[in-house]
């Protein structure tokens, strides 16, 4: 706040009118047909409280208008110009960082969904192979208890092939 009024008054103190009332540089405009160089300031009455420093009517600025020479009039006309020109160039430039900062914003909370999603997708993966760990280990162990059941079913087997051999034998002999 302190500083938007300090950049304010450097820019009525560049401004020729600041200079030119006196309250700048003193006795510039000495020459300008005015008394001492300086312009009217309002009157700090009782209602100037309430009217804003910066506000003038129309018979204060047709005052101020008759007391300056057409060179200076087109001097500030120049200036206001500039000073518009200067202003409106400096919105542009807000405007544009403005559409960008949106943008930039819009983009981050894509961003953000993504990396949200992706986050979901991390942590099922981490999950899966946890999972998939203890699925292995287990998987393991079935196939140790398969093949000792493989070498019971094995001798189950070639005890049966035995018994019949040994019974067609004595089937064949008796």
């Amino acid at each position: 706040m302190v500083e938007k009024r300090i950049e304010r008054v450097r820019e009525k103190e560049k401004s020729v009118l600041y200079k030119m009332s006196g309250v700048g540089v003193a006795g510039i405009g000495a020459g300008a047909g005015s008394e001492g160089g300086s312009l009217p300031m309002r009157d700090r009455g009782a209602g100037a409280a309430d009217v804003p420093p910066d506000m003038i009517d129309e018979k204060e600025k047709a005052e101020i208008e008759s007391k300056l020479s057409p060179e200076q009039l087109q001097l500030f006309a120049e200036e206001n110009e500039g000073l518009l020109k200067h202003y409106e160039d400096t919105l542009g430039k807000v405007k544009n960082a403005e559409k960008s900062l949106l943008e930039i914003s819009s983009l981050q909370q894509t961003l953000v969904m993504h990396l949200s999603t992706q986050e979901d997708f991390i942590n099922q993966l981490v999950s899966d192979a946890a999972s998939t760990e203890t699925n292995v280990g287990q998987a393991n162990k079935d196939l140790k208890r398969a093949t000792e059941r493989r070498s019971t079913a094995q001798a189950v087997f070639w005890g049966t092939v035995g018994l019949c051999t040994w019974l067609i034998i004595w089937d064949a002999i008796f």
